[in-house]
């Protein structure tokens, strides 16, 4: 599994609608596709991704997202925290970051996004 694979998943093969309605179905698909790699992410293991902001995008998806669709309706500490906007775990990002706010990231990251909902670059 890499980044590309959770962004293709998240961005093409979902729609919006998707993304945050319960769907026993689609938590059942997430968890047998993306369970490792969640598992994987909240080791650490898969840091490596954040040397790219679509990487790092990916990574926020699984464990924020992901961790909602495989954990739901269980206690909220089996759920993954995202790495914080200017963490020392991200802060290898390749882009400038302001460290009081992580304002820069958090819009770069949205601008990632956009780019794939829309298609454009």
């Amino acid at each position: 599994m890499n980044a590309e694979d959770v962004l293709d998943f998240w961005f093409e093969e979902l729609t919006p609608q998707q993304w945050y309605k319960k769907d026993l179905e689609l938590d059942q698909i997430i968890s047998e596709r993306f369970g490792a790699t969640l598992n994987a992410c909240g080791k650490g293991e898969l840091s490596g991704w954040r040397a790219a902001l679509s990487g790092h995008l990916a990574e926020v998806i699984v464990l924020d997202q992901f961790s909602r669709n495989i954990y739901r309706d269980q206690p909220p500490s089996l759920r993954m925290q995202s790495p914080g906007p200017c963490s020392g775990t991200g802060s290898n990002l390749p882009l400038q970051c302001d460290r009081t706010t992580g304002k820069q990231k958090n819009i770069s990251l949205h601008a990632v996004y956009a780019q794939r909902v829309t298609g454009c670059s």
